[in-house]
């Protein structure tokens, strides 16, 4: 499986007038008992989220709104990849255990995802960081 794997929200999302509405479980083939410690999360303007791996758990992040670069990084490995989500845009991805992940807003305006996993109780276990004050790639 890839250490990140973005899914598809065709078909479980539709647009009106009145916005987004998007169900994230049926997205990603889930139930809600397989669901644990879901949390909503804004990122202020030039903000970074994660720089974090969870030993065990897989983990899915919904990002409402783009602009957004997400980046992921296995622990030992030399190269950082990066994910860019466009202005206006959901994005929705699956990060695999032991993969070092992080989201940064590189715009003026408050961005908001939700994060759940797959195992109640598990800590993340700090990383450095994956992505410069800018929003860059860091070696």
């Amino acid at each position: 499986m890839p250490l990140l794997k973005p899914i598809t929200l065709a078909g479980a999302d539709a647009r009106d007038d009145r916005g987004l509405r998007i169900y994230p479980l049926a997205a990603a083939g889930l139930t809600r008992e397989t669901v644990e410690n879901l949390h909503v999360l804004s990122l202020s303007p030039g903000a970074t989220r994660g720089n974090h791996y969870h030993e065990h758990a897989r983990e899915w992040i919904l990002i409402f709104s783009g602009p957004a670069r997400a980046c992921w990084w296995e622990p030992g490995g030399e190269e950082i990849h990066a994910l860019t989500v466009a202005e206006g845009e959901p994005a929705f991805f699956e990060i695999s255990p032991g993969t070092a992940h992080s989201v940064h807003n590189p715009s003026d305006r408050e961005i908001f995802l939700i994060a759940f996993n797959d195992r109640a109780g598990e800590g993340t276990i700090p990383t450095p960081p994956l992505l410069g004050p800018a929003g860059e790639e860091t070696p």
